[in-house]
């Protein structure tokens, strides 16, 4: 309602669940602003990040097509399974939640 304080208000927590998007631009961030000299903690961290999207089933084509220009091959292999010109295929429960 329109009762309580200002202070009220202000203090109370908002909670932000990422979503495809969240993680994509997240994934062209570490592209475009971890300094090139430390490709392994860059690696690592895209890693991280994509294999969390996928747990939480928000990969979508956005997610996809910056993981694959992000990572490097062998990250991609790695986790993909395969090289992505040979076509991958993609578990369902990694896209579950986009919408």
């Amino acid at each position: 309602g329109a009762g309580g304080t200002i202070e009220d208000k202000y203090n109370k927590k908002i909670v932000v669940e990422p979503n495809h998007i969240t993680y994509g631009m997240f994934l062209k961030g570490c592209a475009n602003l971890l300094p090139p000299t430390d490709k392994q903690k860059q690696q690592a961290i895209v890693e991280k990040i994509f294999r969390k999207c996928c747990r939480e089933g928000y990969m979508s084509e956005f997610v996809f097509t910056t993981f694959v220009d992000t990572a490097s091959p062998e990250l991609c292999r790695q986790i993909l399974g395969g090289d992505v010109r040979d076509g991958i295929k993609i578990p369902a429960e990694w896209t579950r939640n986009v919408r």
